[in-house]
């Protein structure tokens, strides 16, 4: 097993709101430059790159525990509205208490559940017409909440407690694999086991609370799962990863690229043909 490495931010805005940007296009005036002087393969690679660049942008995925649909499909009655939980399922990537993997070395103790807690601190159980349910305690009463609408974070249910993530986006039960890039620990400490589409296992130790943690190096990239470990009671939030690519269109089309280079390589070699002849 490999100690791997971690870069780590201040966490100063734990509960931040993220939302996914698209990558822009710049409008700039390079076609027509590469075209008019035949660098028409230098335009191809830049333009295949940048297309690469902004494909591996939107790649990223991040997890906050806010999915209603994904709320709402936990297993079990009121499942949204509870904090318990088990097989939360958000863009893909499936958190599990416990290892839930066959022939994996990885090892943890189940509980059968975590919990998503309400961000809201001021979200408190209660009861409404004899039902136990969730609101805020206001100036004219107890006002229930929508549970799939409030905002959630992810936590143990004890101590010694271990949270598995694998990446099916298909759910055909065959694990995709998947670059773990970072997480907010808002409170507690963990450690980050993961293992490779070779098998490889690494940790990240000692994930302390208030930090945004950078997860950097070979052990964070192709993986299959991925555990959160738990050292005391942490709290997680915005975990980002990113799908590994397929074979990319880039692969296929690098002959013809380096073709077209070498013509135009060739081309710029060729004396004009539109010399002035002196009289």
């Amino acid at each position: 097993m490999y100690t791997a490495v971690l870069n780590k931010n201040s966490d100063t805005n734990s509960f931040k709101k993220y939302s996914r940007e698209r990558t822009k296009m710049t409008k700039i005036s390079l076609p027509f430059f590469y075209l008019s002087h035949g660098y028409l393969a230098l335009f191809l690679i830049t333009a295949i790159g940048g297309f690469s660049a902004g494909e591996a942008a939107a790649q990223r995925i991040v997890i906050d525990f806010n999915d209603s649909a994904g709320l709402l499909a936990i297993p079990g009655g009121d499942s949204a509205l509870f904090t318990f939980a088990n097989f939360y399922r958000e863009d893909g990537m499936i958190f599990t208490a416990g290892i839930n993997s066959p022939g994996s070395v990885l090892a943890g103790k189940s509980h059968g559940h975590y919990h998503l807690s309400y961000e809201d601190e001021n979200i408190t159980g209660g009861f409404v017409q004899g039902k136990l349910t969730y609101g805020r305690q206001t100036s004219t009463g107890f006002v229930p909440v929508t549970p799939e609408n409030e905002n959630r974070t992810l936590s143990p249910h004890l101590s010694d407690a271990v949270i598995q993530m694998i990446y099916d986006p298909n759910n055909d039960g065959v694990p995709d694999p998947f670059d773990l890039i970072s997480l907010v620990v808002h409170t507690g400490t963990l450690n980050v086991g993961t293992k490779s589409t070779t098998g490889r296992i690494c940790v990240y130790n000692d994930l302390t609370g208030g930090f945004e943690w950078g997860l950097t190096g070979d052990c964070a990239t192709n993986l299959t799962l991925v555990t959160l470990e738990a050292l005391d009671i942490f709290n997680v939030d915005r975990i980002i990863f990113a799908k590994v690519p397929e074979p990319s269109t880039i692969a296929l089309l690098t002959p013809g690229i380096l073709g077209l280079l070498g013509y135009g390589f060739r081309q710029r070699k060729r004396p004009s043909s539109n010399r002035v002849v002196a009289s």
